[in-house]
């Protein structure tokens, strides 16, 4: 359990930390849209206030999602994060949208474009600190297996592309007089912003339908268990994802000679072994004994 706390007080410290970094990024780039009335940069700023919205679901996710049991919900509330995600792969997608829609209005009805060296410097700047965050929140994600941090990492990354495109246009708008590279570009990007968003919202989904742990874990499940004093067989193994968690059912074959005592100690055994395991993060085992029958030949 305590394993579990950490983890919530991790993903609350990276949410804490990219909040006030976004809002650093975002106020110089507010600041000279207004003054080269840039609508590109002032786009791009947008979409650098909407990752402090899913940095706050990320915190709120962490905060909520208690891992102790309770009367109306007896397994705990990690699959909250889940829900997380699968919000932020949605705003990820309607960003992508949004995005596309800029992109094909611009091909459509390209306009001069506001070129400056600062809004030069201050995009090249998002890229550099996004594409950091991006790096650190995404390690983070993996080490604690984080759907919700996985998802955020994704949308630092697509602000990032974002601002690369913003670049491009703002690059090519020093040789041409029209915005059209930097539409073309935008459409580009929105496509992946999308893809990652749809990617990231089917992952959810099979998480919620309880979808079974990866065959590494599951070999890695059954060769403990085969490895614990007493233990003749196994009948059956299945797992499920909850969250960030792995449920373990499975059914093991002692000898039917044992007492019903001894059998409960080697089940024990087992439960303690799984639960133990290093870095797979299960939470839960249920282990059912079943006594071997010799067959008379």
């Amino acid at each position: 359990m305590n394993k579990i706390h950490e983890r919530n007080r991790i993903i609350k410290k990276v949410g804490i930390v990219t909040i006030i970094a976004n809002v650093v990024i975002a106020a110089p780039k507010f600041a000279l849209a207004a003054v080269f009335l840039n609508m590109a940069v002032f786009g791009d700023g947008i979409h650098t206030l909407s990752d402090i919205l899913t940095s706050v679901l990320v915190l709120f996710g962490a905060a909520i999602a208690k891992p102790e049991e309770s009367k109306r919900y007896n397994y705990g509330r990690e699959k909250i994060e889940i829900i997380i995600a699968q919000i932020l792969a949605l705003i990820l997608f309607a960003t992508g949208i949004f995005l596309g829609y800029e992109g094909i209005r611009g091909v459509i009805n390209p306009v001069a474009p506001n070129f400056s060296w600062a809004l030069v410097g201050v995009v090249a700047f998002t890229i550099i600190c996004k594409e950091a965050m991006f790096q650190w929140v995404i390690r983070v994600a993996r080490k604690i297996n984080s759907d919700s941090l996985r998802a955020d990492a994704w949308h630092h990354r697509t602000d990032s592309f974002s601002s690369v495109a913003v670049l491009i246009g703002l690059i090519c708008s020093f040789f041409m007089e029209t915005n059209l590279a930097e539409s073309i570009a935008v459409i580009i990007v929105a496509i992946l912003i999308c893809w990652t968003g749809i990617s990231i919202f089917i992952k959810c989904v099979r998480h919620l339908m309880d979808q079974a742990a990866d065959e590494k874990t599951v070999e890695l499940i059954a060769n403990t268990i085969a490895h614990v004093d007493g233990v003749r067989g196994i009948d059956s193994i299945k797992t499920r994802l909850f969250g960030s968690q792995v449920y373990v059912d499975t059914e093991i074959v002692v000898d039917s000679n044992l007492s019903i005592s001894k059998a409960h100690e080697i089940a024990d055994a087992v439960h303690d072994r799984l639960e133990a395991l290093e870095g797979e993060n299960i939470k839960h085992v249920t282990v059912h004994v079943s006594p071997s029958i010799k067959k008379s030949g």
